[in-house]
């Protein structure tokens, strides 16, 4: 049998090759749920849906696509009908589903699409290292989190770590449930023993990586260029609560990522929704979190809000519907208790940044007060505590050498226009105010 003239020997111009893509390392395999138009690569809805669980929405007169509730971007391109199959672009579903916990990259090589969505509250850690990639995890879930490896969009490994020494990994099936797809087949196990600990962690234990690539693809995962690293540690106000529609997801627009931009840093925000000084202690427990702080050139701490407003609030006296809480003499003992013991945490969380990251510029952030002064029996019950807590602040500061950010100016007597109505987080143009003046204060050097 003769072969074949190729197209392209015969005069012809070759129909353009069909475009291949993954998600969380896994390939799409039917050409026919793919397309391209634009430059972009399109992606059968039905199939992104049904891979990740969640469901879509398309309306037919208004041509509009939701995935699990949030709107489809056409930034990238308009969902289509083709063949008779609903395909919107891969980056937009990507965007719209995954935010902040998504990534996408295109390998030259193979001429492939990549996309890895990660589970919720999972946030990149380190820019890539060699062989290894990127580290993603949950601050939420530490110190007992996973690691997630990713490179280019695409999904490496699962890690894991293990107090003491270890021979053999766990399988895949005896891991916790991971809420996301990922490879059904492990490549290779990485175990790796460090008796003495590494960088972040001092203590003995077992790092255990289950890898879906083969070694040789792990040989070519390229470091990042160097660049300067702001790690955000702390409460909701870094996480950027109630910025979003939906609350769960970190804020793009949050200070962090504003002062990182400005300055132009790389931006690692670990902010958690609802965390307190005694939680931030644990946190700094987990390996992977270190790892994160040990890059770092500087690092912001905003912490402290949850101890002392938190306490108001399960008192009932910060509370938009009790302009005129009664402060009483047990209310006072309450808040003197919930200061010291924040004073005593506080110390050991820069001690512990400071070990765990001798080199980092370090700057705690003061409390900020979010009643405005118009309510004025409010205002004349908040504003003392939260003064009083800054002196704390200001002093365990001076005696760590650490920097002070003063977020309390920042936000005070502008309260009505840089907070969210009603609620103790800033606006949108709350969170610029401070990502712009914490960008200013990090622009200029400082010495303890």
């Amino acid at each position: 049998m003769s072969t074949p003239i190729s197209a392209a020997a015969a005069g012809t111009t070759a129909a353009p090759a069909a475009p291949k893509a993954s998600l969380n390392n896994t390939p799409v395999k039917d050409a026919s749920l793919l397309s391209e138009a634009g430059g972009r690569t399109y992606l059968s809805v039905p199939y992104f849906t049904s891979f990740y669980g969640i469901a879509y929405k398309w309306d037919d007169k208004t041509k509009k696509l939701t995935v699990d509730g949030k709107a489809v971007s056409e930034a990238y391109g308009k969902p289509v009908v083709l063949k008779g199959i609903l395909r919107a672009p891969l980056r937009a579903l990507i965007e719209a589903y995954g935010g902040s916990r998504a990534e996408i990259g295109f390998d030259a090589a193979s001429k492939t699409t990549n996309a890895v969505i990660l589970p919720d509250n999972v946030v990149r850690l380190t820019a890539s290292e060699a062989k290894i990639g990127e580290r993603w995890a949950s601050p939420i879930d530490a110190p007992n989190n996973l690691v997630y490896g990713v490179s280019n969009g695409k999904l490496i490994f699962v890690e894991y770590s293990v107090d003491g020494k270890v021979e053999t990994a766990k399988k895949l099936s005896e891991l916790p449930v991971i809420s996301v797809p990922i490879p059904a087949v492990v490549n290779h196990t990485e175990i790796d023993w460090k008796p003495n600990g590494h960088a972040g962690n001092s203590a003995a234990h077992t790092d255990v990586r289950l890898v879906f690539v083969s070694r040789a693809e792990q040989d070519k995962i390229p470091a990042a260029p160097a660049a300067k690293t702001l790690v955000a540690l702390g409460d909701s106000i870094a996480f950027g609560y109630n910025l979003q529609t939906d609350s769960r997801i970190l804020a793009p627009n949050s200070f962090p990522f504003i002062a990182g931009n400005t300055i132009k840093y790389q931006t690692v925000n670990l902010g958690v929704s609802g965390m307190t000084s005694e939680g931030l202690l644990t946190n700094l427990a987990a390996d992977s979190i270190r790892r994160s702080l040990a890059q770092a050139d500087t690092i912001t701490l905003t912490i402290g809000s949850n101890d002392i407003m938190g306490l108001a609030r399960s008192l009932g006296l910060l509370s938009a519907s009790n302009l005129s809480p009664v402060f009483t003499q047990e209310d006072q003992t309450k808040f003197d208790a919930a200061s010291d013991q924040l004073k005593i945490n506080l110390g050991k969380i820069i001690d512990t940044l400071k070990t765990v990251a001798p080199k980092s510029r370090i700057v705690v952030f003061n409390l900020y007060d979010p009643v405005p002064s118009l309510y004025t029996d409010l205002f004349k019950m908040a504003d003392p505590l939260i003064l009083k807590q800054n002196t704390v602040v200001t002093k365990v500061a001076k005696d760590k050498k650490v920097q002070v950010f003063d977020a309390y100016s920042v936000i005070n007597g502008k309260q009505r226009e840089l907070m969210i109505r009603q609620d103790v987080h800033p606006n949108a143009k709350g969170h610029e105010a401070l990502g712009k003046a914490l960008a200013d204060v990090l622009s200029k050097p400082w010495q303890p």
